[in-house]
């Protein structure tokens, strides 16, 4: 089990420096846009182009020191959004499809290191988004449409949550079913040697 968390936790680092890499991508052309300003997106590219740095370091680091360390899960965390929160708060409206990796970061999070993690990722997203609204006029204008976000925040990370948990029984299900089932070939298996 702990392999399989200590390979989670490194497949979130390098879907990080991917996902990270086609929002450099995105954020560098739609600058490129009529109507846009290359400019205006500059701040977003330099700070994903740090981001990818200290991104790499953590990946580092999860080579280097395997095992499950909570601190550097919730640094990864907070790291992600930032980045996203950066795009956002820069961007406007332009970089709205950025928050589709807040979902997804979210989710990844719980999906990959339980429950806990999960209403952490949950919990780190709505401040984002609280950080965002207080920062971004255009947010500001927009209430449906942060109400939206914020419903989103909540409910698909609720629902994740509840198909981990049936997840989990069933699994723990089957482990006691594979186990008698065991037990009666063993003791079938013994009575007929008699």
């Amino acid at each position: 089990m702990k392999d399989r968390k200590k390979n989670a936790e490194l497949d979130q680092a390098t879907l990080r420096l991917i996902v990270a890499t086609f929002a450099i991508s995105y954020v560098s052309l739609i600058g490129l846009l009529p109507g846009l300003k290359v400019a205006t997106y500059q701040p977003i590219i330099f700070y994903y182009a740090g981001f990818l740095v200290v991104s790499l370091v953590l990946r580092q680091h999860i080579i280097s020191y395997p095992g499950v360390f909570a601190l550097r899960r919730v640094f990864g965390m907070v790291h992600d959004y930032t980045a996203i929160s950066v795009g956002l708060i820069v961007g406007g409206e332009a970089t709205l499809p950025v928050f589709s990796v807040m979902v997804w970061v979210t989710l990844g999070n719980g999906m990959r290191f339980g429950s806990r993690y999960l209403a952490i990722a949950a919990s780190l997203a709505l401040l984002a988004i609280l950080v965002i609204y207080q920062l971004t006029p255009y947010w500001q204008a927009q209430p449906f449409m942060v109400l939206m976000l914020v419903a989103v925040t909540i409910l698909v990370p609720g629902y994740a949550h509840i198909l981990l948990v049936r997840a989990r029984e069933a699994s723990e299900q089957a482990t006691v079913a594979n186990r008698e089932k065991e037990r009666f070939l063993a003791q079938a298996s013994h009575d007929l040697s008699q």
